[in-house]
């Protein structure tokens, strides 16, 4: 177990963030050994205040991976107090090198993906259960069943998991897929050309009729990258392809839904500066632009979607930009359209990079999320934003 940060430190970060009308708290730093580094995901909460993510490196530096270590799923206590739940061996026994967080069940079982390792090398779905044993539900294998799932799963009310893989697929393209209760899997939709969109590198969203939406970073009918909509029969629609003007381009993120059914999401590049966009998709297929980021001192890049209060103001992280140009941000947008930020990454202590969407917490007071480098480690943090 790896404990929080000193008093001393912390104390530095939140006098650090008073001018930006903000508390910002380290809750952990990633040292980049067994503890883990360089956590790309969001991250989630139970009822008693744990946060749960994982790390894309760190871990067992024996295996065969990508980086330094396999990665491992990780949870913090609410002072910060860090347990490791899972350490990724990597090929050929085991995944390695998550990108996605993880969903859990009403058991207290983790899902989850990851891009690379397992037996061919693609990548993984995973089950942790409670005492913390995996079970590989699927060993991509970079063929018809895809590989490279970028993106986390999402279950439905039977205990169905469903995700995306980057590539893959009869034509290349990326593929859709679902594993059953039983640890069945099945490949349910091929991206069969550009248009109708390629490289899905996100989480999907599913909604009560059991339709799946995403995006696809790639493709559609400008090779901007498209939201598309996957219905129950495995029949997919483009909703809407970007054209990469200021409309946005390459969108990575995970979608969210509003009361009237618009879908909300953002683009890493394009927009009036083409350092990327928040948009809203009406169920009509209008698209809007809510907001272009300028890059400084706004943010840049936008790799997460956004999160919506019950006011309807949206919160999200851009991967660059800010007060330093590398660093990234913690960016409200209200529903009138203005924009703040929260805060603004120093690239040092404080960490850098935000990849992951946030989390807001219950009672709508304080965000959580993580920064993919830097902290008082080498490898990047969790953290929490207090709203003012």
């Amino acid at each position: 177990m790896r404990t929080a940060l000193s008093i001393a430190g912390s104390v530095f970060l939140v006098l650090a963030s008073l001018a930006q009308s903000q508390t910002f708290n380290q809750l952990y730093s990633f040292q980049g050994s067994s503890d883990g580094g360089h956590p790309f995901s969001n991250v989630v909460r139970d009822t008693a205040g744990n946060i749960y993510g994982t790390a894309y490196s760190g871990g067992n530096f024996g295996g065969n991976c990508n980086y330094p270590g396999c990665g491992v799923v990780y949870k913090l206590d609410p002072a910060g107090n860090e347990t490791v739940l899972y350490t990724f061996a990597g090929p050929p026994s085991d995944g390695a090198n998550p990108v996605a967080g993880i969903v859990t069940d009403s058991a207290g079982n983790l899902y989850g993906t990851t891009a690379y390792g397992g037996s061919n090398g693609y990548g993984t779905a995973f089950k942790i259960d409670p005492a913390g044993n995996e079970t590989v539900l699927h060993n991509f294998t970079g063929g018809t069943d895809g590989g490279v799932p970028n993106g986390g799963l999402v279950l439905d009310s039977a205990g169905n998991a469903f995700g995306a893989t980057y590539t893959g697929g009869s034509s290349g393209f990326g593929t859709v897929f679902k594993v059953n209760a039983a640890g069945v899997f099945t490949s349910i939709y091929t991206f069969p050309d550009r248009a109708h969109g390629t490289s899905p590198n996100a989480s999907l969203q599913l909604d009560s009729a059991g339709n799946l939406y995403g995006t696809t970073q790639y493709g559609g009918a400008f090779n901007r990258g498209t939201v598309f909509k996957l219905d129950q029969s495995g029949s997919e629609t483009v909703l809407y392809s970007f054209t990469g003007g200021t409309d946005g381009a390459y969108p990575q993120s995970q979608l969210i839904w509003d009361g009237a059914s618009n879908l909300y999401g953002t683009t890493t590049e394009g927009g009036a500066s083409n350092n990327g966009t928040i948009f809203r998709l009406a169920p009509a297929g209008t698209q809007t632009v809510l907001y272009s980021f300028a890059g400084s001192p706004d943010g840049a890049y936008p790799m997460a979607g956004v999160i919506r209060d019950t006011a309807g103001n949206l919160y999200g992280t851009t991967f660059r930009g800010g007060n330093n140009s590398t660093a990234g941000t913690i960016y409200k947008l209200d529903a009138s359209g203005t924009e703040s930020s929260l805060y603004s990454f120093q690239g040092s202590f404080d960490g850098a990079s935000p990849a992951g969407s946030l989390l807001l917490d219950p009672s709508a007071t304080s965000v959580y999320g993580t920064g993919e480098n830097s902290g008082f480690g080498c490898c990047g943090v969790v953290f929490q934003v207090t709203l003012q």
